[in-house]
This record gives C-alpha cells, structure tokens and sequence, in this order.
C-alpha cells in the first residue's frame, strides 16, 4: 500500500502517529483499487527501472502464530542478487523483541552508509521512546559520536571568539601570504 503523509507544520511523534493512522485507514479504504490504475490515474514519470509510486519500503511483519510443542518454524531467505526497491526495511515482530534488515541497491548505497543508517535508525527510535511529545524538528538523529565530531568542526570560536564571516575571511587571508605577485588585468 503506498502511503503519503503530510510533516507540515513540525507536529509532535504523536500527531504525527494520527496522521499515519488516518491516511492508512483511507488507504484501507480503497484497497480494491488496482495498482495500475492507480498509476494511470496519477500519471507518474515512468520509468521502466523504477517503481512508478515508491522506491523505499518499510515492512511490519506481524507476530507468527504459536505452534504446537515439537514444531518449530525457520525463516529462508533467497537472495536474488537484485534489490526490487532503492532500499526496504523490513521489521520482524518477534517474542524475543523487533528484529529488522535492511535491502538495498547497491548501486546507491554501500555497507558503511546503511549502517550509519541503522545507528540514524536507531538513535531516533530512542529518541521518540524517551518523549513521544518531542515535535519531529527535536527528535535525535546523529549519534553521539556524530554530534562531538560536528561540534569539533564547528568550533570555530576558540580562535576568533564571536567573528563575523568576513572577519574569519580576513584572518584567514591574513594567516596565509600571498605567494605570488599579483597579475595585472589586461589593458591596464
């Protein structure tokens, strides 16, 4: 089901949250409508490498029903070696807690980038578990570790404490001579 929702207006994770739920049980609404007339209708730019409404997925599996004793169920997975979708995260609600995985092109992302990903992941479920009040604009993305790295690339106040843009500039300038001697524009 392809799902839109409206961020406007910075609402909390919880408002958030209602509107989720409301465009899904629109959706559910109109689940007996077929998904290429869905396409004709919205007249998307086709593209035959593409997915005409979406490229990312997010799945929730739901918990598996209990078996009787001596039965046991395992997953199979079959890689295809082709990601259907730019990236999908899919979720398994199990008894021993949420166990998710990442599918993605790798002709768009590589190993390190899906894993800061999972830590962005991550980080911002906390987040909203500590306070799901917070509006979305305050919730954690960046690790700690991420947020120490920009404050030491931003810290550009110890050497010239409350400095203007051109006054940075300037230093700079003054820091490194010219080395050599200027041209003098043609004509002159």
């Amino acid at each position: 089901m392809v799902l839109r929702t409206n961020l406007s207006g910075n609402p909390t994770f919880r408002e958030l949250l209602g509107r989720v739920r409301d465009v899904t049980l629109e959706a559910l609404s109109h689940d007996a409508v077929p998904f290429e007339h869905l396409v004709r209708e919205l007249h998307p730019v086709r593209d035959p490498s593409r997915n005409p409404l979406f490229q990312v997925l997010f799945t929730l599996w739901p918990p598996r029903a209990s078996l009787d004793a001596g039965w046991d169920i395992t997953s199979l997975d079959l890689e295809t070696g082709a990601a259907r979708f730019d990236l999908i995260l899919e979720v398994d609600d199990r008894p021993e807690g949420l166990i998710g995985r990442f599918i993605y092109n790798t002709d768009l992302f590589d190993a390190r980038t899906l894993a800061r990903m999972r830590e962005h992941w991550q980080t911002l479920l906390h987040a909203i578990a500590a306070d799901p009040g917070r509006r979305l604009g305050e919730l954690a993305l960046l690790t700690d570790a991420e947020r120490r790295q920009l404050g030491e690339w931003n810290d550009t106040g110890r050497a010239y404490p409350h400095a203007c843009l051109h006054e940075l500039f300037e230093a700079q300038a003054a820091d490194v001579p010219r080395t050599e001697p200027a041209r003098q524009p043609r004509g002159a």
